[in-house]
């Protein structure tokens, strides 16, 4: 609507932060707008470098899957650094490998994919989810599906930040996937 094409990989490489203020003005200051404008760019480079500037190739070349050696979740995990969405759990010394913004990625394009005529749906989509989004742990706990320690308890009601890659964070988000695994009755 602003006049700028940031479905072009060459548009979004070269966007200014300038420019993207004036994209995203609206009337309240989009959140975490630097960050964002950072992500459109490296989006942009990496298309142009790794998939001739089209995230249509990146699809074609995940064979049209969310996953395995080549799906869309592994190529968007491997070649776009935004999207690793992974976490050091200090205690394990395990590598924790969310991938919410890759499988997300993969659900809005099935969904436009299933509306639409001539898009191919990506073959695993029922395998996409479940999705560790901050939103999911504030339904479960209000349905007393997900309880937090005394300790979470008092940060949430407080409405103190958990820090990121914190363990209250990753266990929220750990716990929040297991839920909606879990058969409920």
């Amino acid at each position: 609507d602003r006049g700028t094409d940031i479905t072009d990989a060459t548009v979004l490489s070269r966007l200014t932060f300038k420019r993207a203020t004036e994209i995203f003005a609206g009337r309240a200051r989009i959140p975490m707008l630097q960050e964002r404008w950072e992500i459109l760019r490296e989006v942009g480079h990496t298309l142009r470098a790794n998939y001739r500037g089209s995230f249509w190739n990146v699809l074609s070349e995940s064979g049209f899957s969310a996953f395995g050696d080549a799906g869309v979740v592994e190529l968007l995990c491997r070649d776009f650094p935004s999207f690793r969405d992974w976490s050091m759990h200090m205690p394990t010394g395990t590598t924790l490998q969310f991938a919410k913004r890759a499988q997300l990625f993969g659900m809005m394009y099935s969904g436009r994919a299933l509306s639409s005529r001539g898009l191919p749906v990506l073959n695993d989509f029922p395998d996409l989810g479940p999705i560790a989004d901050y939103s999911v742990p504030i339904a479960l706990r209000a349905l007393n599906i997900l309880k937090y320690s005394p300790e979470v308890e008092a940060d949430v009601q407080f409405q103190r930040k958990l820090g990121r890659d914190s363990l209250a964070e990753q266990e929220i988000r750990a716990q929040t996937i297991n839920a909606q695994i879990q058969k409920l009755p």
